[in-house]
Parts: C-alpha cells; structure tokens; sequence
C-alpha cells in the first residue's frame, strides 16, 4: 500500500511535551528533576505551544531534493479527568513549494481505556492510546540522571529566575513522541499509509541533548529544547521498498509552557466516532460504506464513488472499485493513484502504451470533460473484438492543485471505461461515457448517509 508528516504527531508531540522528565531538588540537578516531577504531578492542567523544524534530503530517482519540515502546536493537557487537545500547523517545503497541513488531536478515555482521535484532510483516525503515548511525558528521562549539570550562566529566561538543566535523553524514551511523527512523514509521501499506526520501530539509535528551563520559586518547567539525532535509520525503516531515502540533518523542538492553571480541553466532535471507524475500514482495504457509495484511498487522499444507474459492483479493493452493467457490456473502473516517480506525461505515456501495445495500428483519440468538481482528460480507442465493435477508454484528473500535486506526490482519480466488444457491440455516446465520470465524488462524510458530496477536496 501507498499513506502527511502529521496526523499522530499531534497527540503524541502533546503527550510527550507536556509533562517532562523525572526528578527535581534546588540542591542538585538530579534532586531538581525529582522535584519538577512532584510538581508537575500536582498541577490540573498544562498549557503548552510547540515549534520545532526538521531539516531533511528526500532520495528519489537518483536525485536528492532538500526539504524543510516545520511545526506549529498549541496543546492542553488535564489530568483528572485526563484529556488532551492539540491543534498543530505543519508545512513542509520542497522544490520551492509549501504544503500546509493542520492536524487536531484528541486524547481521552472511553470505555475504560485511552484513545486518540486524530482529525486532518478531513479525514478522522483513531487508535489506543497505551501507557507509554499518555504517560509519555513522566516516562521521558535523562539517560544517566547522575550526568545531569546545570549550565551555570543561565540565572533568568524572559524576567523569570530560572535554572537550566541539561542532559541527554534516550531514543527509547523519545519513542512515543517520534514514532507517530516519524510515521506522518512517511505517510505524507504516499507510500505507506499505515506508517504512522506502526509499531515496535528500534529507536536505539536515537538520542536527544535536551535542556530543561525550570522556574527558581515554582519549580515548574518554562521552556524544554530539544535536539535530536539518529532518525535516518528509523525514517528509513518506515519506506523500505518505496524507493524513496531520507537523510535527517537536523531536528529541533522547543516547548514553552504558558499556563499550569485549569482549561476548557475541547470536546470531541460527534462525526468523529462514525468517521474514524470508516477510517479503520478503508485500513482493512474495504471501501464499501453499505449505501451504494464507495470511498476508495491512495495514501492521504480519499475519493468517493457512487455506483452508476444500472451498474453493479464487480471488484473492490482500498484504492479502486469496479461496476458492470450487463444490458450494455460496459466496465467502468475507478482508481486513485499517487506515485513521486512519474509525472503527468508520465502517466499520460504509460496509458498511451497500453493501447498501442493491444492496437497498434490505431492513434488514440483525446478530449477533455470538467465534472462539476474535477477536470479530466480523456484518452480512448475504438476497435473490433469478437467481430464486435469495442472502445477503450481513460479519465484522470488531479485531485488538489496541479502546481502542488505535481511538487509532491501527484494525487490522481483514474477512470477506465471498457465498452463492448466482448458480447456485445460498443454503444456508448460521448454524453454516456461523460456522465460516468460524474459518479466520482471529492471525500464527505455526508456520503455515509447517502447524502450528495458537496465537500471540495
């Protein structure tokens, strides 16, 4: 399978910044780590915002393009009962082009144990949340506590008196943070969509040289940074057979905390509970939402499919579905399609070959149709098989903007439409074949209940 640096960065960058380290007393740096953890355990609430950037190369056929990843995060956390929120910006830069991205994740318990609500693209995805995702924060630790130092020339940070630990934390203990994110950059390539669910990846390469700015009277954290190294590996873990590399040159994060004092944590929204056992559905590779729709995916995209007047369904899979209709002869197949290997005469040549390749004494006819949401161009042959006249034919359309699709990952919907031939003379009009480029429909969730797709991708 083929799957935005981001949808689990969300809750786990939250879980894993907000309640730092282990150990604190004014005496020494180990004692005032103990103590920064006693206090912490004791606050109601924690309000934090995040930035960190990640200078990286990306491998592709042969070449190396540099990319900078940045994040934005506002996060809350409570304790009792304990819930998280956070809102995260991230953009990622390549080829002189910047693709946005906003991810909101929810941390909460439901039927006894904690789950994660992730919501980006419109599309929302859930998974449990074990021990070490919501206890990620205390679980995180110096690597020796008895190497801990305290940089001597910090006495203040912004008017506050403060002291400054320094120390170095593990990659095992960075591991619910990095995991998900590491996971959403992948993802974002399109080729492993289930990156960020993964688990049991080997951190023991990956270290991080954090310092902690603690508040002299309170002793509660203000700042932490973080500088982290060793990804490449893990990185590397996750697009194993994509044909794509990454090299990690740098990747830093800091954390101020804002507030200690009680906050309204956003409630869940109510779609999310029906939109992320969907979401679990489509992972499994079954598209069909029981109401005639389809909702087909290629990595971070989704498409809906509904099925065309006097056709049934003779093939899905999580990337296409397949009608019939019997009267006419005629197949329609609908598929999305990412790929960072091929641009779109790339694409346009690999189905110019196929029909040369089976007819080759015939040049494909071209034209182009604008459904009511995408603008598809149109590739087809008409020739005799069986005695019977028959027609090949081939729709594609971006699904976002063209400048970003084609800098990025190239997002397709794909349309082949096989008319007659096989029982059967080729009957369809040029209206007719048009209409069936209709039926596919931009992502809503309206579409579980049956509803018209009125949500632009």
């Amino acid at each position: 399978m083929k799957r935005n640096f981001l949808r689990f960065a969300a809750g786990t960058l939250a879980a894993a910044m907000l309640l730092p380290l282990q150990g604190c007393s004014p005496m020494t740096p180990a004692k005032t780590a103990e103590r920064v953890a006693e206090n912490m355990a004791k606050t109601p609430c924690t309000a934090a915002s995040v930035t960190g950037q990640m200078d990286l190369s990306i491998g592709m056929m042969g070449l190396e393009v540099d990319t900078t990843v940045s994040l934005e995060q506002s996060l809350l956390y409570s304790a009792d009962p304990q819930k998280a929120y956070t809102d995260l910006e991230m953009g990622y830069e390549m080829m002189g082009v910047r693709v946005p991205l906003t991810v909101e994740s929810y941390l909460l318990e439901e039927d006894g144990k904690m789950v994660q609500y992730l919501h980006a693209n419109d599309v929302w995805m859930t998974a449990d949340a074990d021990a070490t995702m919501v206890q990620a924060g205390t679980a995180i630790q110096f690597n020796d506590p008895g190497t801990l130092a305290f940089d001597e020339t910090v006495e203040e940070l912004n008017g506050v008196p403060a002291v400054c630990l320094t120390g170095t934390v593990s990659g095992e203990a960075l591991s619910p943070l990095l995991g998900n994110m590491l996971g959403e950059l992948a993802g974002a390539q399109g080729e492993n969509p289930e990156a960020p669910l993964q688990s049991g990846l080997d951190f023991s390469g990956v270290s991080a040289d954090v310092r902690m700015y603690v508040n002299k009277e309170t002793y509660l954290p203000i700042r932490m940074e973080c500088s982290v190294s060793g990804l490449d590996t893990v990185m590397n873990s996750l697009l194993e057979d994509s044909g794509i590399t990454y090299t990690v040159n740098s990747f830093t994060m800091n954390c101020d905390y804002t507030s200690y004092e009680p906050q309204e944590i956003p409630e869940l929204p109510a779609e999310a509970h029906a939109a992320a056992e969907q979401a679990a559905r489509l992972v499994e590779g079954n598209p069909d939402n029981g109401n005639g729709i389809y909702t087909i995916r290629e990595g971070n995209y989704y498409m809906d499919i509904a099925t065309p007047e006097g056709y049934a369904v003779s093939a899905t899979d999580y990337d296409m579905v397949q009608f019939y209709n019997e009267e006419l002869d005629r197949t329609v197949k609908y598929q999305m399609y990412t790929t960072v290997t091929q641009n779109d005469l790339g694409l346009i040549d690999q189905y110019y070959t196929e029909l040369m390749d089976t007819h080759p004494a015939l040049f494909p006819d071209s034209n182009f149709y604008n459904s009511d949401t995408l603008a598809y161009s149109l590739m087809w042959i008409e020739y005799e098989e069986n005695d019977l006249k028959a027609a090949n034919y081939y729709a594609w359309a971006y699904l976002e903007d063209q400048v970003t699709a084609q800098s990025v990952n190239y997002p397709w919907i794909v349309v082949r439409i096989q008319d007659g031939g096989a029982e059967k003379d080729a009957s369809g009009s040029w209206e007719e074949i048009c209409a069936l480029l209709d039926y596919a429909m931009p992502y809503d969730l309206a579409h579980l209940d049956g509803a018209a797709g009125t949500q632009m991708i």
